[in-house]
């Protein structure tokens, strides 16, 4: 299955539309419609295509080559970040490290310093957002690296604390879900240890944010209580607060969310509420397209037995989930959810189906 039929594959009405608007001619214009027309078909077959319109191999991927390049650039011209981002979104974690490699190879023949360091960061940011077994560390650290490198003499103990604390991060999340908690402990707080002087010693409020932020990554995923875990996010909270130029919105949108998290934990469900709130109605374009934050929100409400908000979160941030193309696992969580919610407003038809 080429990246093109991947790609198709995820599409959604309006991507879909976009897709049959594309400026093609000749071959490409005919291939396009022919995966506009048949790609959702089960019978859909890339082998024919090569055939019905008498093409080599290495015609054919050629032709697909261009019109996923010209697609692309299309839904997310030059935005790396939204680019990226959203392929990951739809899981297509190939299709991503096959974009990065293919806009590397452009980037680099450019003396343009500023769109390599925009390059570098987008990469490198969901780089470090992929989650095992998918993640890849090395890669991760390798294209921070590119990044830094890329600032040149700009290069601030904001950028180094960037870097740094979020490679660890990436890990940090990666060892936790591989099942290495205890062993990765110790090694996520030597790094940090390492960090700590560096950064706290100075009044960098942005660098303080990443350490904290981490720090409390580290608690929450690898500690065996978790007990340093809430007050290092409120610390993370308050730095961000006092200085948020060099961090962006999203982060402190997501610590409002990890703050709801650890009353959870401290069974603090009312203060888990208003934090969650706080979050995902500040950053609706960010944290609040996140179904993870999302469905701990309406469990939350759930538990505060405040329906009416349960069903509201249940439909903004949950039901859309519910789509041939998601995650099985994921599509279990939000039938399990919307179950629950219709047992607790006693629709028992409702709650069945979803059961069901």
């Amino acid at each position: 299955m080429s990246y093109l039929l991947d790609f198709v594959k995820s599409f959604d009405e309006n991507e879909l539309k976009q897709f049959r608007k594309l400026d093609l001619i000749g071959k490409e214009e005919l291939l396009r419609d022919e995966y506009a027309n048949h790609a959702s078909k089960k019978d859909f077959s890339e082998t024919n295509l090569v055939s019905k319109y008498k093409l080599t191999q290495s015609h054919f991927d050629k032709i697909n080559s261009v019109v996923l390049d010209k697609t692309i650039a299309q839904f997310y011209d030059d935005d790396y970040n939204k680019a990226f981002s959203s392929i990951l979104m739809k899981g297509l974690t190939d299709l991503m490290l096959h974009e990065q490699k293919i806009i590397e190879r452009r980037i680099l023949k450019t003396v343009n310093g500023s769109e390599k360091t925009k390059f570098y960061k987008a990469a490198f940011e969901n780089l470090r957002s992929m989650f095992h077994p998918k993640y890849n560390s090395k890669l991760t650290h390798e294209y921070g690296k590119k990044y830094l490198n890329s600032l040149g003499k700009k290069r601030t103990l904001t950028d180094e604390s960037y870097v740094a604390m979020l490679s660890l991060y990436g890990d940090i999340i990666s060892e936790k879900f591989a099942g290495n908690e205890a062993i990765y402990f110790s090694q996520a707080e030597a790094v940090l240890k390492k960090w700590e002087k560096k950064i706290l010693a100075t009044k960098n409020s942005s660098a303080h944010f990443y350490y904290y932020f981490v720090f409390a990554t580290c608690h929450k995923h690898l500690a065996e209580t978790g007990k340093e875990m809430l007050p290092a996010y409120h610390l993370a909270l308050k730095a961000i607060e006092q200085n948020s130029s060099g961090v962006e919105e999203k982060f402190k949108g997501i610590t409002l969310c990890e703050i709801g998290f650890g009353n959870i934990e401290s069974n603090n469900f009312k203060t888990a509420q208003e934090f969650y709130e706080r979050g995902l109605n500040e950053y609706p374009d960010t944290v609040g397209k996140s179904h993870y934050h999302g469905g701990n929100y309406f469990c939350v409400c759930l538990i505060n037995k405040d329906y009416e908000k349960a069903q509201r979160a249940f439909e903004k941030y949950l039901l859309p989930r519910i789509q041939p193309g998601t995650n099985r696992s994921v599509l279990f969580d939000m039938y399990m959810m919307g179950s629950l919610l219709n047992l607790h407003r006693k629709n028992y038809d409702e709650a069945f189906r979803y059961l069901n």
